[in-house]
Order: structure tokens, then sequence, then C-alpha cells
């Protein structure tokens, strides 16, 4: 597994080379509430990868994410 440093110089670096590339752009109608179905989307799938990365590396979002599963686990054991 790579380390945070790493990752967050990944991150950057994709930063940057989209930013020189013309791949980011701002968006014009910030007022709806959908997005345009020909809009890129946010992030896409390697960004999406470091994202997720370094929250799995974050207590606080391993501790959300483990009481959600603690509660649906529970809900699913009672219906039963």
């Amino acid at each position: 597994m790579k380390f945070a440093a790493d990752i967050e110089q990944q991150q950057l670096q994709q930063q940057q080379s989209s930013a020189s590339t013309g791949i980011t752009k701002a968006v014009d109608d910030t007022s709806s509430s959908e997005p345009a179905a020909d809009a890129a989307p946010l992030l896409d799938k390697k960004n999406l990868q470091l994202a997720l990365l370094s929250l799995i590396q974050d207590d606080r979002f391993l501790d959300l994410i483990h009481a959600q599963y603690v509660k649906v686990a529970n809900a699913r054991s009672n219906k039963k």
C-alpha cells in the first residue's frame, strides 16, 4: 500500500497535468440541482481511487463506515 505522502504527490501531479492540458473546466450553470447529461464526472476513476485510499487511512472515516456496518448488521439480525 502506498503511503499518504505518495498519494498526495500523485494527486498533485494529476491535478497539475489536468490543469495544464485543459481537462478541468468551470461549470457554467451552478444553479441546476441535476448534472447535465454530457457533463464530465468530477472524479475520474484514478482520482476516485486516490481519494478513497486517502480516506481509508483516516480513522474517523473508518469509524463512520464501521458504525454504519454495525447498524445494518444489527437491523438484519433483528429481521430474522
